[in-house]
């Protein structure tokens, strides 16, 4: 039997679904022909479809007033917030200024730790893999100190984000 002369209840539904989608944003090529093949032949999908786009043109048309009440709070919420977010940059500034200063200086140093743990290693004894290790070591605490900065900053952050609401 071809499913276009019978549409089951299950593709009645699915293209209800997909006309309702289809007014607040577009379909997919795939969806979109579903759906036109299913209307094609479903007088009641059509019918529906139809009276769907025309109840949505008509509240389109409606005007939206807000009170001068509402535009107030609403513009007074705005600043506010706006107000909130530069405090936030300007706290976040010195934090992202000393992680670049870390990053900086750890590349800058890197040459003279390694070659400073060489000498180490030579006049102690130190095994390679114990020379490797304090090198990774010292690009891991100055890494570890900028993210313990970076979480204690966000968490500050989080608290006083839940103390305003």
């Amino acid at each position: 039997m071809n499913s276009l002369a019978h549409p089951t209840r299950m593709q009645h539904e699915k293209v209800q679904e997909l006309l309702l989608h289809a007014q607040v944003a577009p379909l997919s090529d795939i969806d979109q022909a579903s759906v036109e093949e299913h209307l094609f032949v479903c007088d009641e999908c059509a019918t529906s479809a139809i009276d769907l786009d025309a109840a949505t043109r008509q509240l389109r048309a409606l005007p939206v007033f807000a009170s001068p009440e509402l535009v107030r709070v609403t513009q007074s919420r705005v600043r506010t917030r706006s107000r909130e977010m530069y405090h936030e940059r300007l706290r976040t500034a010195p934090m992202l200024l000393v992680s670049g200063f870390v990053v900086v200086f750890t590349i800058l140093a890197a040459p003279f730790a390694w070659f400073g743990l060489g000498w180490l290693a030579e006049e102690f004894s130190m095994s390679t893999e114990l020379q490797l290790l304090s090198f990774f070591l010292f690009y891991l605490i100055p890494a570890g100190a900028s993210i313990t900065l970076a979480m204690v900053h966000h968490r500050k952050s989080q608290q006083e984000e839940w103390a305003r609401r």
